[in-house]
C-alpha cells in the first residue's frame, strides 16, 4: 500500500483508495525516504507503478494530502495508472515542465528533493476533475 494517510477500519474501499505500489528495492528505500521526510537517498535511477492511481496529492508540495490544504487549488491532481521514474539526483529534472494537464511527463514535487517524473497510462485522467 502506497497511501500514507491512516486506514480506515476494515481496510480502504478500493484499489484505487489503497494506493497500491510496485517497486524494487531501491525504490523502497526512496519511497520510505521520502515519507519519512528525509530526502531520497538511492544509488541510481528506478522506476515505482502505480497502476490504481492515488487519491491526490498537491503537484509542487510534497505532503499537502488534502485538496483544501493546497496553495493553489489548480496544483492538485488525483491520478489514474502512472508509472514514475525516480531519479537518484533529483535536480537532472530541473527545466523540465510540471504541468500535468497536457498528457506528457511531467514532474511532480520540483525542485525539491522528491523530484520525480510522473508518466501518465491509459485511464490517468479518469479521477481528475475536468477543468
Amino acid at each position: 500500500m502506497g497511501n500514507p494517510r491512516p486506514a480506515p477500519e476494515g481496510g480502504w474501499p478500493t484499489a484505487h483508495d489503497a494506493m497500491p505500489v510496485c517497486t524494487d528495492d531501491v525504490g523502497m528505500k526512496w519511497m520510505s525516504d521520502f515519507m519519512a521526510g528525509r530526502a531520497p537517498q538511492i544509488e541510481r535511477d528506478t522506476f515505482m507503478w502505480m497502476l490504481h492511481g492515488d487519491v491526490g496529492e498537491d503537484n509542487t508540495t510534497a505532503g499537502v494530502l488534502n485538496k483544501a490544504d493546497a496553495k493553489d487549488p489548480t496544483q492538485w491532481i488525483e491520478s489514474g495508472p502512472h508509472l514514475m521514474l525516480l531519479p537518484a539526483d533529483p535536480s537532472s529534472l530541473d527545466g523540465m515542465s510540471d504541468d500535468f494537464n497536457t498528457g506528457a511527463p511531467y514532474v511532480m514535487f520540483p525542485g525539491t528533493p522528491g523530484a520525480h517524473v510522473m508518466i501518465p497510462t491509459e485511464g490517468y485522467y479518469h479521477y481528475q476533475d475536468p477543468r
